[in-house]
């Protein structure tokens, strides 16, 4: 099946508030809770130039606050963003191993290309298709209401 309005899709792709590699970025922090530039290079194994030119792009976006110490942390106001993108990770990866049949590895790395694109509204509808697949089974710990 088409697009309905591809041009539309294609625009509305590039209005997303963070880019994929930008997730990833945000989500090592939210994980790490504060970060160094020197841990985000060791944990997404990226060169420290590279990193660098990432934080100064997500401190001038208001995404991430690099205090004085050197420490990064996520912006206050961010924080729930990053998080819906982290329940999405975890929606999608259950989706494809528990529906699709999929190994962990696949799913982890179709997840992680559409973690940061998942409207609010597919994200509550998948985790409702998962709530009643599962059973009552509860959310996996640490992972925020969508709402």
């Amino acid at each position: 099946m088409r697009c309905t309005e591809p041009n539309a899709q294609w625009k509305a792709f590039h209005d997303n508030p963070v880019t994929h590699s930008e997730a990833h970025y945000l989500m090592t922090i939210y994980d790490l809770k504060t970060a160094r530039a020197s841990d985000l290079v060791k944990a997404l194994n990226i060169a420290a130039p590279t990193v660098s030119q990432a934080i100064k792009a997500l401190v001038k976006k208001n995404w991430i606050i690099q205090h004085d110490d050197k420490t990064l942390s996520i912006a206050l106001d961010r924080k729930e963003v990053v998080a819906q993108i982290e329940t999405n990770k975890a929606l999608l990866m259950d989706f494809m191993v528990t529906q699709l049949g999929l190994s962990k590895d696949i799913a982890d790395r179709d997840s992680c290309k559409m973690e940061h694109l998942l409207s609010p509204e597919a994200a509550n509808a998948l985790e409702q298709f998962l709530h009643e697949q599962h059973g009552q089974k509860k959310r996996p710990r640490g992972l925020p209401v969508i709402s």
